[in-house]
């Protein structure tokens, strides 16, 4: 507890929200879209990672997008095969396919129901 003014001010609590592996990939989908909207706008930018815990664990998972071969090849809209997803250090082609080959902490994404922390902003994107 801090001190306001001399007063006891409560703390605010860190909210979280459990999620399944599959609202997991969704978010990913969502992002998939963003990052779409911006290369069609020119403007080359993938977005923040999304950061989430997993049995105590910090994972991060992401879009990367070839800016550098974009830029040489003179690209305007946005190529799927410039992107990948990724999950930690597991890169993929598609979200589809990171949803059903990749593991977290041992376990395959698509098999994790619940127990997957992330902040509650995510709460409005599922």
């Amino acid at each position: 507890m801090g001190f306001l003014f001399g007063r006891k001010k409560k703390e605010k609590k860190h909210e979280v929200i459990s999620i399944s592996g599959t609202q997991l990939c969704d978010l990913l989908t969502k992002a998939v879209s963003l990052a779409t909207e911006d290369v069609e706008a020119k403007c080359y930018s993938t977005g923040p990672e999304i950061m989430f815990e997993y049995n105590g664990n910090v994972h991060f998972m992401g879009i990367k997008y070839d800016k550098k071969r974009a830029k040489t090849e003179k690209r305007i809209t946005f190529s799927n095969e410039l992107m990948t997803v990724y999950i930690d250090k597991q890169s993929f082609s598609t979200v589809e396919e990171l949803r059903m080959q990749a593991t977290i902490d041992g376990e395959f994404l698509s098999n994790i129901s619940a127990g997957i922390i992330v902040a509650p902003e995510y709460n409005e994107l599922l």
